[in-house]
């Protein structure tokens, strides 16, 4: 499989650090790539198409929805429009979108700072930030459902984003022209809260 770097992304439902249990029993890093209206996808539909042609061996065998390429869910075909996900945050109308991971183990994140590549922890990007990926497009055939997908690679961080879904915030922002709790007088475990405090790498 040849591999393809997509364009700007946003990050969304990363799972890229903390993997899930696949079926097959292996671990599974994932996440959706989230593309602005106008983004050029042209390597990643070409790399799909590639990827369809040595999977099926010729078009007439390729799955309706990917040698139409559908952006439809169940189509087969990876890409998908923007619109299906109605008003949730990250997507744009235009936009396009695709769900892409690997197995077994964890893609590398990296940043780019004075020319040099860095190494980014889990707690240092989130649903919401600005990614580029490197991607290798495949044929499946499981369960009777068929078409192409994409295979997660290294990661890029590009840039901080708003964390998607809202993120945390701070509670003492959010209350602070609200009078004392009830009792408060008799609450006597009560520990400060700091702005510092704010967990922000929940992903989504």
């Amino acid at each position: 499989m040849s591999q393809v770097k997509t364009p700007l992304a946003r990050l969304s439902y990363a799972r890229h650090h903390t993997p899930e249990k696949a079926n097959n029993g292996k671990d599974k890093y994932s996440a959706m790539l989230i593309f602005a209206p106008g983004e050029d996808l042209e390597a990643l539909e070409d790399a799909a198409w590639d990827a369809a042609m040595d999977f099926y061996g010729s078009e007439a065998k390729m799955p309706s929805g990917v040698k139409k390429k559908k952006l439809a869910k169940g189509s087969g075909w990876p890409f998908r429009d923007g619109e299906d996900q109605d008003g949730k945050d990250g997507h744009e109308e235009g936009g396009q979108y695709i769900n892409v991971s690997t197995y077994g183990t964890a893609p590398k994140v990296v940043r780019k700072v004075g020319g040099v590549m860095h190494k980014v922890e889990a707690d240092e990007i989130k649903s919401g930030d600005y990614v580029k990926v490197m991607l290798a497009a495949k044929g499946f055939k499981v369960d009777g459902n068929s078409g192409v997908t994409f295979y997660m690679g290294n990661v890029l961080l590009v840039k901080a984003g708003d964390a998607l879904g809202g993120g945390s915030t701070d509670p003492n922002s959010d209350f602070d022209d609200e009078e004392d709790s009830a009792e408060a007088e008799d609450i006597t475990n009560v520990v400060p809260i700091n702005a510092d405090d704010n967990d922000d790498d929940d992903f989504i």
